[in-house]
């Protein structure tokens, strides 16, 4: 069955029990973040594919070097990146919170997003969308956080997880998924579910266990062995069972493809690395041009 065939009250349910199952591995409490709207404007960056423990560490962090935000706004993106640089992609953080910080000002000549607990959940998320660099997740945060609204802040880790489970279809866009959940979880109990996806998809002990197989991308994942697939996951921590189920589907999808034109085969994956590489060059050189 596929995802988007599910009946919301089914999905809650589902969504209910796994939330049940990662309150054993991961708390039973959603941290609580009482900062200013800008301030959880800035946290939400650090959040973002992180873990609250680490965010809050890397927000003291950000918070002790400098003098004040100003002193943080005419610092370079390197200087901020140093300060937070325990945390993944650092530098695109930093690149977030200098143009959060800068945009602000100009605008507002303060470092201050009250105003925005005064408009619509969608008059903000347009305004915060003003923000060349913000994301989908650093704007639903801050409407899920400071104004009370019943979103899902969803980032691409937590989005990874919920496809893996067959909560969502693959390649469906982060605030669609947001947007297509929400009627399957009620607004109390919102954060705690994207909490405790965040906290899975970024533990270490289950890093890269989230990539569908060709086999599943084909044959799609049933939504309703989410818990299933959750429980067998944890139990087997994560790389050995992900690792048994490689081998098994390399070989079911190898045989078929065996005979004709080997040769064309064996020969896709030296073209994609040397495209890899190129691309990483690139990509090299244009993220140390931003921070410049």
């Amino acid at each position: 069955m596929s995802a988007t065939k599910i009946k919301a009250s089914e999905r809650q349910g589902i969504l209910n029990k796994l939330v049940n199952v990662l309150k054993k591995r991961y708390g039973k409490n959603v941290p609580r973040q009482q900062r200013p709207v800008f301030e959880t404007l800035v946290f939400a960056a650090l959040l973002e594919e992180a873990s609250a423990e680490a965010a809050e560490q890397a927000y003291d962090d950000l918070m002790g070097a400098f003098y004040d935000l100003n002193e943080t706004r005419v610092s370079s993106i390197s200087e901020i990146e140093q300060t937070i640089k325990r945390l993944p992609h650092a530098d695109w953080r930093a690149l977030r919170i200098r143009d959060a910080l800068q945009t602000v000002f100009e605008t507002h000549y303060k470092f201050d997003l009250e105003h925005l607990k005064r408009k619509t959940h969608e008059q903000a998320i347009k305004e915060l969308g003003k923000l060349r660099y913000s994301t989908p997740f650093m704007r639903l945060y801050v409407v899920q956080q400071c104004l009370g609204g019943h979103v899902l802040p969803l980032d691409n880790a937590s989005l990874d997880v919920l496809v893996w489970l067959g909560q969502v279809e693959p390649e469906t866009p982060i605030e669609a998924a947001a947007e297509e959940l929400k009627s399957s979880i009620r607004k109390a109990d919102a954060g705690l579910l994207c909490h405790m996806l965040r906290e899975f998809a970024v533990d270490p002990m289950f890093s890269g266990s989230f990539k569908l197989l060709a086999a599943e991308r084909k044959e799609g994942i049933d939504p309703h062995s989410a818990v299933e697939r959750l429980n067998d996951l944890i139990a087997s921590g994560g790389k050995k069972k992900k690792a048994a189920k490689s081998a098994s589907v390399k070989k079911s999808v190898k045989k078929p493809a065996a005979k004709p034109a080997s040769k064309r085969t064996a020969a896709k994956p030296k073209t994609a690395k040397k495209v890899t590489k190129k691309v990483a060059k690139q990509a090299t050189g244009k993220k140390t041009s931003k921070r410049r």
